[in-house]
């Protein structure tokens, strides 16, 4: 009889402690309350062919009406980890991309939110859907996709007879973010159209950067 009620014991104690572990895991709002709510140090790091960035900037967001009405000022922090490559093909069809995530602070709420933004320099037939999914591959399998919305912008001046710049960003919730910043070593990005396959490399250092804004 013993033996039975220990055994019971042992595995009442053995699913208590499952439980506890399966619902120790971060909810948004814990993640929130973790966030770093100052600006980052800026960094740059310069591969053969990329860069990658760490830029901050912190600004009074008040109109100028509200500055007449002697509203107190509305600073709003925006750190940004910024990747960029340019001479990239898919095939014989160049393109130059930028890839960022931003992390906005507004510092009279508190208030924290990601976004993800993609700029593509390439030929001017090149168009994706109003809503494009971009795909993150990251460790074990793990991909993320991100639906963003799209707009034409022109390429600079003496680019724009040829190519123009397809801008795709997208809101960016706190559990993809805190998934990317676990991620250790390269992950390659997918973004595919009816007619092409734009892939390239985001370096490790990305996700070291995104770790520290």
């Amino acid at each position: 009889m013993k033996k039975i009620i220990f055994l019971i014991a042992c595995l009442f104690c053995t699913l208590s402690c499952n439980n506890t572990t399966a619902g120790s895991s971060d909810t948004p709002e814990t993640l929130l309350a973790k966030e770093k709510r100052t600006q980052a140090q800026p960094k740059k790091y310069k591969g053969d062919e990329f860069g990658v960035y760490i830029t901050s900037d912190r600004k009074d967001t008040r109109t100028a009406d509200d500055i007449t009405n002697n509203l107190p000022p509305q600073y709003e922090i925006t750190n940004t980890v910024l990747f960029g490559h340019l001479g990239l093909y898919d095939g014989d069809l160049p393109y130059g991309v930028d890839f960022e995530i931003k992390k906005i602070i507004k510092e009279n709420t508190g208030k924290i939110s990601f976004t993800l933004s993609i700029r593509m320099l390439t030929k001017n037939f090149v168009r994706f859907g109003d809503r494009q999914l971009v795909q993150v591959k990251l460790n074990d399998d793990v991909t993320q996709g991100f639906d963003c919305n799209v707009e034409y912008l022109p390429a600079p001046e003496h680019l724009s007879s040829i190519f123009h710049i397809i801008n795709c960003t997208s809101e960016v919730g706190i559990k993809d973010i805190h998934t990317m910043r676990l991620h250790s070593g390269d992950a390659n990005v997918l973004i595919t159209t009816a007619k092409n396959n734009f892939s390239f490399v985001l370096p490790k250092v990305f996700f070291t950067y995104l770790n520290e804004i």
